[in-house]
């Protein structure tokens, strides 16, 4: 068990990824962006809680973490791998059990690289979780609803949003540093996680030790 600073709150380490004891209320009120990191690695477990929280399956009706309009559930989740204990850097399918690996090698560099301004943490996390769209699907879907083509898109956005949220607040929960990274090149981001077409990356969630 880990308790945070003065917080009611604790973290099991269980393998269950969904347990966790840490107040609802204590996560938000705890939760920063953090950039720094410690060069130790995360468990493969602790990073299944993040994903888990972002796009978990909660019932056998197929409903999910985040709420997703029609039920469409449009999103993607890429995982980019530089420090998880007994994991391959890599670029991952992290929703896919096992985890898919799509690339090799780290691919932290060239996220900096693709990013607007400078932001050494993309090279720097342990972890980098990449919240994704499938536009299409989403235009297509909603193109009916006015204004037409575009309440779609708004709803995916919406949902990128809210996902990326119940990963922040898992980091958070489970004693990890996190940051949301939403400045950077679509093209060039898209090249370095080999991203296939329709999907688009919404955001980054760098994931990381809280430096010592």
């Amino acid at each position: 068990m880990i308790a945070f600073g003065g917080a009611a709150g604790k973290v099991s380490r269980s393998n269950d990824a969904r347990q966790t004891d840490m107040d609802l209320f204590d996560a938000l009120r705890l939760r920063r962006t953090v950039r720094e990191y410690s060069d130790a690695p995360l468990t493969a477990e602790v990073v299944r809680q993040v994903i888990w929280a972002a796009q978990g399956a909660t019932g056998q009706e197929g409903g999910r973490t985040a709420p997703s309009a029609h039920a469409l559930y449009p999103l993607r989740l890429r995982l980019a791998v530089r420090a998880v204990a007994g994991v391959e850097t890599g670029i991952y399918d992290p929703c896919a059990d096992p985890w898919q690996k799509l690339a090799t090698g780290d691919h932290g560099p060239a996220l900096e690289a693709a990013a607007i301004g400078p932001q050494p943490w993309l090279a720097n996390a342990a972890a980098i979780l990449t919240v994704c769209v499938d536009m299409m699907a989403a235009a297509t879907h909603f193109a009916d609803q006015p204004p037409y083509g575009e309440r779609g898109l708004r709803y995916g956005w919406i949902e990128a949003g809210a996902a990326a949220q119940n990963a922040l607040l898992a980091a958070t929960a489970t004693g990890l540093g996190a940051a949301l990274i939403a400045g950077f090149h679509d093209e060039a981001t898209v090249a370095a996680i080999q991203l296939p077409p329709p999907l688009v990356p919404a955001c980054h969630i760098c994931l990381g030790h809280l430096p010592a």
